[in-house]
C-alpha cells in the first residue's frame, strides 16, 4: 500500500533531468524493496511518475485510491504555489 509522505522527496532523476516533487507516495515490500511515486508539476499540469525496483521512472497509467487521495490535496491550478506564505 502507498503511503504519502509528509514532505516530498527534495528532488530524483527523470531522463538525465533533476524534478523537484510536490507530492511523494512510498510503497515498501519485503527485502527493503520500495516503489516511488512522484507527482511532478509540468507544462502547467501535473504528471505522476512511478519507480519499480531496479527500474527508471516512468509515467504512470493507472492510480490507485491512495494516490488519486493525494492528487485531491494539491491545488486546482498546478502553478500555484505549495508553500505557506508567511
Amino acid at each position: 500500500m502507498f503511503n504519502l509522505q509528509e514532505k516530498p522527496d527534495p528532488e530524483f532523476k527523470y531522463n538525465d533531468n533533476t524534478l523537484k516533487p510536490v507530492q511523494t507516495l512510498v510503497a515498501s515490500f519485503g527485502g527493503g524493496m520500495q516503489t516511488r511515486i512522484q507527482i511532478v508539476v509540468d507544462d502547467h499540469c501535473y504528471l505522476a511518475l512511478i519507480k519499480h525496483p531496479g527500474g527508471a521512472y516512468q509515467p504512470m497509467t493507472h492510480y490507485n485510491k491512495m494516490m488519486v487521495k493525494a492528487i485531491k490535496k494539491l491545488p486546482p491550478d498546478p502553478d500555484k504555489s505549495l508553500e505557506p506564505k508567511g
